[in-house]
This record gives C-alpha cells, sequence and structure tokens, in this order.
C-alpha cells in the first residue's frame, strides 16, 4: 500500500532489506534525489497505536524531515489507508509510559540498590 501510494504521487521507491536499521524504505524523485526515509507500521484493523523500536527512533530524530512513519490502517483489507507523518519524533510533544513501565522500574532500582551497596 505504501509503495503506490508513493508511486501514486509521482515518486519511486526502493525496498531496504528486511533487517535494515531504522527504516524499510527509500523514495526518491525521477531525477533520483532522496525525498525520503520511510518506515511503514500495518495494523489489520483501525489504527489503535503504533510502536517505533529504539532503533527507529533514534533514526527519526537523527534524520528529522526526511524521516516519515507510514501507518496503514485496514491493511489486510480493501479498506487499506495510508497515513503519512513526516518527521514523528519532531512532533511528539510527550511520552507515555503505560503500566509496562511498573517493571522496568523495579529492576532498576534493584540494580541501583545492588550498585549502592557495593
Amino acid at each position: 500500500a505504501v509503495i503506490a501510494f508513493e508511486q501514486k504521487a509521482g515518486r519511486f521507491v526502493t525496498e531496504l532489506a528486511h533487517n535494515h536499521p531504522g527504516y524499510d524504505l527509500e523514495s526518491r524523485n525521477a531525477k533520483g534525489k532522496l525525498l525520503r526515509k520511510i518506515e511503514v507500521k500495518s495494523t489489520g484493523l483501525d489504527w489503535n497505536g503504533v510502536l517505533l523500536s529504539a532503533t527507529q527512533f533514534l533514526a527519526a530524530q537523527e534524520l528529522g524531515e526526511m524521516f516519515w512513519l507510514y501507518v496503514v490502517e485496514n491493511a489486510d483489507s480493501n479498506a487499506a489507508s495510508v497515513y503519512p507523518i513526516q518527521n514523528p519524533a519532531g512532533l511528539a510533544e510527550k511520552f507515555i509510559f503505560d503500566g509496562g513501565w511498573k517493571a522496568v522500574s523495579a529492576a532498576l532500582s534493584e540494580k541501583c540498590n545492588q550498585r549502592d551497596e557495593g
């Protein structure tokens, strides 16, 4: 869906290796100028949140305006929608730490206590 979206806009897409760090696609204009480095996230249902790995978020921070997050909603259906977001790391105004962070807190506290005692 993202490749079709880019092609419809007149851009040419190169799909990178599955394990490429930070992003999945590179998009160029007709002259070959690199315009976008794209990370693709998809959901089989309505978009209710997507996650960027630490590597992907770091790439978003480092690449700034060159980095694009494309979210494909309802990817498994004929009603798929593509939502491109330029520079998502620069647009983030806050970070939410959900209840899963309790375990992180406990592990870090234990590590700090051991270090303080040693």
